[in-house]
């Protein structure tokens, strides 16, 4: 047993490695298609920068393979979201990144195609293309390229920072036989398959504000009945208090106003109640980690983040502590993302 354990640990690592080496390759062209048509120059990072990011991605992706042991996860989610379409998903993405850096030229942020249907039943703050994609969250060809889009951004580290909060998650769900999960803004559904990889007996009650986005995580879980996929707001959960056994979300809270954030903070802690877990992922705030300062102050320049900078100004942990200090909750920093769970 313990052989079989060092080898899927040594496997996860590897593929992690791998994995990480081909977003990176397939990412080489964006900066300077950027550059190009956009007229942006990114700041790149220092030497001294570039060895302080790289030993934190090696610890990360030894985090990473621990946890596939520990947790025994399936080391199919290491797999690239539907792989025989990768590489003409990724030429397409290649076209497509020249229309969104012509947007980022023009500052058209809420250029939208006519595929794109009543918008104004949406909330003002939603009502952009995020990041410049095409259609922002409303289409499925952006649900078709979405999470391929984010591990170019993150050179194939997306995945497992997002795995980070399965730890603490599966730990607090351990005396419970059939949990009940609360996924908010669970957009295509890459950590949705990692909670059901983790906790393949819980039922996960998966939410977002896009359709499309709800529409293309069915297809993709269509044999698997233990996850609901629904169109919601999450300013306005209609559960009761204490509802799930946990509720989480990964990589929302940047893209929020601070009211919105606020809000879906308030509602989430109240279906989870005060005895159900409560966790996030999200970006590094300013003072996390100082030498990635820089780094997380360039995204929105970069790329169409209207609420980034408030985001990392105003710090989440401090937030929970001030107005929901009845609870305990922990902190801890993985490369570019933070995890944030109660006790």
């Amino acid at each position: 047993m313990q052989a079989l354990q060092v080898l899927k640990k040594s496997t996860a690592r590897s593929v992690g490695q791998a994995r990480a080496l081909l977003y990176t390759l397939e990412s080489l062209p964006l900066p300077v298609l950027h550059r190009l048509i956009a007229g942006v120059d990114r700041r790149l990072p220092s030497e001294e920068d570039q060895r302080h990011i790289i030993n934190k991605a090696r610890q990360l992706l030894a985090v990473d393979a621990d946890d596939f042991v520990e947790l025994n996860l399936p080391l199919q989610l290491l797999a690239p979201e539907n792989p025989g379409q990768h590489f003409p998903r990724w030429m397409q993405i290649m076209g497509d990144s020249t229309l969104a850096f012509w947007r980022r030229r023009n500052s058209e942020t809420q250029a939208f195609s006519s595929k794109v249907k009543n918008l104004d039943e949406f909330p003002d703050y939603y009502q952009r293309n995020f990041h410049h994609q095409t259609d922002g969250y409303l289409t499925e060809k952006s649900a078709a390229f979405y999470e391929h889009q984010v591990e170019l951004l993150f050179r194939g580290l997306a995945d497992p920072m997002r795995r980070r909060l399965l730890k603490p998650l599966v730990e607090s769900l351990q005396n419970k036989k059939r949990p009940k999960i609360l996924e908010i803004a669970c957009g295509t559904g890459s950590f949705t398959q990692s909670i059901l990889g983790a906790l393949p007996n819980a039922h996960v009650t998966a939410i977002d504000l896009s359709p499309a986005y709800i529409q293309y995580a069915k297809k993709r879980f269509i044999k698997n009945p233990n996850v609901d996929f629904v169109v919601m707001d999450a300013e306005k959960l209609p559960f009761k208090a204490n509802s799930f056994d946990a509720v989480v979300s990964v990589f929302l809270h940047h893209e929020l106003p601070q009211n919105v954030r606020q809000n879906v903070i308030n509602e989430s802690l109240r279906v989870a109640g005060s005895k159900g877990f409560w966790g996030m992922v999200d970006s590094i705030q300013l003072g996390d980690d100082p030498q990635l300062d820089w780094a997380i102050k360039e995204f929105p320049k970069n790329f169409h983040e209207p609420f980034f900078t408030n985001y990392i100004k105003n710090p989440v942990f401090d937030y929970l502590q001030t107005h929901h200090g009845k609870r305990n909750f922990k902190e801890k920093i993985y490369l570019l993302s933070k995890v944030i769970h109660s006790d």
